[in-house]
């Protein structure tokens, strides 16, 4: 039984093994499901081109997949590669429980396709919509039954010659939406079809009931039952001796977070995590927990331990210098910065190098990310048997490079500006030449970016034989060959990957800094976890508010846990966001006249995640998550104060805001409809930048082109208004900055859009033209920025304006107390970060955060975004249990693209926001100034001493020493050791028996 495909004059072929067939009243019969085997090229063809809409030819019918509808495509070689199998399935199918399931367009005409393929329906079912509905598999035996009315076989043809292959295979269709299903299942309980299991103690539930209704109602019991759960470090329990054995000696929360930690590591859970406000002393955590590990190295009778440290670049010079140190004078800290540095680390262990000592090594992910510089290997030579034809060739079998025609049919030779950029050389200049290099160029091109897509030596679809050279054409660019400016470099992450068995723990500072899929420093993260058996993440805001912000972090640090649950690598955040968030579909109407009739159609824009966390997710994330906040710590802290300032713009002002707003808001609403992505993505900076400095005044061009193809330019602009306005917003800023200058405290100004925008010199310029002397801190190197801000501090600079990226983790502004927030960013763990610069153990002067804001704008918007992704976030940290605020986590705001009407503010916004600032600090012990310093010296005692005793070691009085020293070496030597950097560690010679401390005395 064949299967084929026609395009264009030419046809594939294959034999059929399976296909299902779905028969919809209003579009008729059409391929849901279908396997076959046959050549390569033919499988390889025929399954993209069904999933790009051409039919499927199946005997004598055609088929083929519902229009709009997606599909997803398998092709696998057989045996040797000369036979491939390959199957096409619709994106909301199971395959026996496993699938991705694609998001649905319509939440009310949601449908899914059951694949069964050994006969056990009934299973299959459950499964199926268990992972879609993310129901409880409590009630997996009784789903077949209950979603029966439901569900439709469907026609399957079979090719006799493979009968045993997927002899029981049987396919169903499933029509039901999400409301049905919870209308369906609420009805079961109610009916007693379904049972709630009620355990050793009896709970209260009525069909009905809210989740608030049920915690209610239940609280007493619910407590219990936590009160019997055994926690992983019970408060004031013992702990062990070498957490509190340290130069710095970690209060008691810090020491049980450790302990605790420590516990899960030996339960044999291969990750944990602290999120601990920022301040918590996060760092010194990661020391014990690394002299925990050491302890029980040196008990196993090994020599020594080695540490994996990442964390932003310039924060390494603190871990190095201010925390490890400080915490571990013993130890050896090395920080890698170059390949060649990692490569000699990776070349000492593979000759038998083990670690002496405690020995830490610290990299930035940014550095770590870097790979080498691309370089096309393919070689510019003329083609063999002609004159003038010149193509690109492989550099192993010399072959012409080839691509498909415009018409997607034919292959033919690849051109010059496939690869590179300019025109190409004249073949009479290159015979001109003695010597040419590798390309065989006189030169070296620029590389388009599109070139990737020639990967490896494609030769062989031309002649359509197997692929026998496939060699990659893509190497690194050599400095010597004058290929790039750059430093010969690999990726340091794929290096320390290979250090197999040398580390024994990795740990992660800033670790949401890797939460993005796609990202460079995701990727980095996601090789570094695999250097060490265990993983110690750090970060002071684990998620945005959004469910899927910790998706990646999970899946790349602890996958099995994940593919339990049913997801895997190709689960999107949509997907995820389905079981553990929330998720928003836009459906427009639009009219439609077919000549008979004028109906309307519902067409839904591409589903996308709001923030709002799930319990179950939070629940999962304790298990392995120490939250530590900062009235856990003991500590008193000075006072804080947060607030926002919603500024009203003058009239005019206002007028040309609100008519440029509304016509590009339009615009953009249209080219959205329309299925134009990032249709918004020019309307806000545009917005919020018109409103905050309308001197540059505002312009947006797109780019139309109408049915016949002409392309012309559709402009929205908006008046520039006089350099020496200031707008109310900027007067309200003087005015805040004056007062704070008046009472002796500096000011950190934040700006967003600092770039084409100019925010940062148009802050600069209205301050110094109301005499107030400020500095624009633009310091690229971040290894320098913190010794700029020590520079401007000695200089007595009392106003920093800068774009709160630059400080936002590893940097300390306390001696600039106020910070004003001027622009906002959509990311909330960026503002939370950046807020809290000033705010930290040990400052003695009142802090203040001010968050100004023009209302009627884009801003307002950013705004109440940024405020619902603040209370999912501090939900998550246990910060919003019982809170009156939780409602506008789940209350419905407005999406970025918001109308003007929905920017204006409500009359409590700042006052909430001033709440949720409150209820983050609750409990928080704060002192005034006047007091703060002689209050804070007798607690850091008195808390390090209770941690000492729970170690069971005298008081810090009773120590022979205030410090420990280097073992070898007195302390008035120590005082002068020099860490041991990389380049003189290395080196010395792996047959040298030597102790640490004769090494020491070596290096003094």
């Amino acid at each position: 039984m064949d299967i084929k495909m026609y395009a264009n004059e030419r046809h594939f072929d294959g034999k059929l093994h399976l296909a299902a067939i779905d028969d919809d009243s209003e579009i008729g019969e059409h391929l849901v499901f279908s396997s076959f085997v046959g050549l390569p090229e033919a499988v390889r063809a025929m399954t993209a081109g069904f999933v790009e809409g051409r039919p499927m030819r199946i005997e004598h019918d055609e088929y083929r997949g519902f229009s709009g509808e997606h599909h997803k495509m398998l092709v696998k070689p057989i045996g040797q590669g000369d036979v491939a199998h390959g199957m096409v399935y619709h994106a909301q199918a199971t395959i026996d429980g496993i699938s991705d399931i694609a998001n649905a367009e319509e939440e009310d005409t949601l449908k899914g396709y059951i694949v069964c393929t050994d006969g056990d329906v009934g299973t299959a079912i459950a499964e199926h919509v268990i992972r879609r509905f993310s129901l409880p598999n409590a009630w997996k035996a009784e789903y077949s039954s209950i979603f029966s009315p439901f569900i439709r076989e469907l026609k399957v043809i079979r090719n006799q010659a493979f009968q045993n292959l997927w002899p029981d295979f049987k396919m169903f269709r499933l029509n039901i939406s999400e409301k049905q299903v919870k209308v369906l299942i609420t009805e079961k309980i109610s009916e007693g079809v379904l049972k709630i299991e009620q355990g050793d103690l009896n709970g209260t539930f009525h069909p009905g009931m809210s989740m608030k209704e049920y915690l209610t109602e239940n609280a007493k019991i619910l407590a219990k039952k936590l009160r019997n759960k055994e926690p992983r470090y019970l408060q004031g329990a013992p702990i062990h001796p070498s957490i509190g054995d340290m130069a710095r000696v970690p209060f008691p929360s810090q020491a049980g977070v450790v302990q605790g930690l420590w516990n899960v590591f030996q339960d044999g859970n291969p990750m944990t995590m602290v999120n601990g406000a920022m301040g918590v002393g996060k760092t010194i955590i990661a020391c014990a927990m690394a002299n925990r590990f050491h302890a029980e190295n040196i008990k196993n009778g090994k020599s020594g331990s080695a540490f994996l440290i990442s964390a932003p670049s310039i924060t390494l010079n603190k871990w190095k210098y201010e925390e490890i140190l400080k915490t571990l004078p013993n130890a050896k800290v090395t920080i890698i910065n170059s390949t060649e540095q990692a490569l000699k680390l990776l070349d000492k262990v593979r000759n038998g190098y083990k670690p002496q000592g405690m020995e830490f090594y610290l990299l930035s992910l940014d550095r770590a990310k870097l790979g080498h510089v691309p370089h096309f290997a393919g070689i510019w030579k003329r083609v063999r048997g002609s004159k003038h034809q010149y193509t690109w060739h492989c550099p192993d079998c010399y072959q012409p490079l080839v691509k498909k025609d415009e018409d997607g049919e034919e292959y033919v030779h690849v051109e010059w500006d496939d690869i590179a950029e300019g025109e190409a050389p004249d073949p009479d200049d290159l015979r001109a030449y003695d010597s040419l290099n590798p390309n065989g160029l006189s030169f070296v091109p620029k590389w388009k970016k599109k070139a990737k897509q020639f990967g490896k030596c494609n030769h062989h679809l031309m002649t359509g034989e197997e692929p026998s050279c496939n060699s990659k054409l893509w190497r690194p660019a050599v400095k010597s060959r004058g290929e790039t400016r750059m430093k010969d470099r690999w990726n340091i992450s794929l290096i320390m990957k290979k250090i197999k068995g040398f580390f024994d723990l990795y740990i992660c500072d800033e670790v949401h800094q890797a939460k993005a899929e796609d990202s460079g420093r995701g990727d980095a993260f996601g090789q570094l976890v695999q250097a060490a058996p265990k993983q110690l993440l750090l970060t002071g805001t684990l998620t945005t508010g959004l469910s899927s912000s910790i998706k990646e972090i999970l899946w790349k640090t602890m996958p099995y846990h994940l593919l339990k649950q049913g997801f895997d690598h190709r689960t999107s955040a949509v997907a995820w966001a389905r079981r553990y968030g929330k998720i928003k579909t836009v459906i427009n109407h639009e009219e439609q006249d077919n000549g008979w009739v004028v109906r309307k159609k519902r067409k839904a824009q591409q589903p996308r995640e709001e923030a709002g966390i799930s319990p179950q997710l939070t629940v999962q994330l304790l298990d392995f998550t120490a939250f530590l906040d900062l009235p856990d710590i003991g500590l008193p802290l000075v006072n804080l104060k947060e607030e926002a300032e919603i500024v009203k713009l003058d009239d005019d002002h206002e007028a040309k805001y609100k008519v440029f707003h509304e016509e590009l808001h339009q615009a953009c609403k249209t080219k959205a409809h329309a299925g134009s992505k990032g249709a918004f993505a020019k309307f806000i900076p545009a917005t919020i930048n018109y409103a905050d400095n309308p001197s540059l005044g505002a312009r947006v061009a797109f780019t139309k082109v109408d049915k016949s193809g002409t392309k012309s330019v559709e402009t929205f602009e908006a008046e520039a208004l006089p350099k020496d306005y200031f707008t109310a917003k900027e007067r309200k800023l003087v005015e805040t900055v004056r007062k704070e200058l008046d009472q002796g405290r500096g000011c950190v100004i934040y700006n967003n859009y600092t770039g084409t925008y100019e925010m940062n010199d148009r802050t600069k310029y209205v301050l110094e033209v109301h005499g107030i002397d400020a500095t624009i801190l633009n310091e690229s190197n971040t290894l320098k920025r913190s010794e700029k801000l020590k520079q401007l501090e000695n200089d007595g600079v009392k106003v920093i304006i800068c774009q709160m990226k630059l400080v936002e983790v590893g940097l300390d502004l306390m001696a600039w107390p106020t910070i004003i927030f001027n622009q906002l960013n959509y990311e909330i763990n960026t503002v939370r970060q950046a807020s809290r610069r000033a705010w930290r153990v040990g400052q003695d002067k009142e802090c203040k955060v001010i968050y100004l804001v023009a209302d009627g704008t884009q801003e307002m918007s950013q705004f109440l975004h940024l405020v619902k992704q603040r209370s999912h976030a501090l939900m998550v940290e246990g910060v919003m249990d019982k809170s009156p605020l939780s409602g506008y986590a789940q209350d419905e705001q407005n999406n970025l693209a918001s109308d003007l009407a929905n920017c204006f503010a409500d009359s409590g916004l700042a006052d909430v926001w001033k709440s949720l600032a409150d209820k983050e600090l609750e409990h928080v012990e704060m002192v005034d100034e006047a007091n703060f310093k002689d209050v804070l010296q007798e607690r850091m005692e008195q808390l390090s001493n209770k941690t000492r005793e729970l170690c069971g070691l005298p008081p810090m009085q009773e120590m022979q020493s205030e410090q420990p020293v280097l073992e070898g070496v007195s302390k008035e030597q120590s005082d002068n050791v020099d860490v041991i950097d990389m380049d003189d560690y290395i080196k010395h010679d792996d047959s040298d028996s030597k102790t640490n401390g004769q090494l020491a005395f070596e290096l003094i």
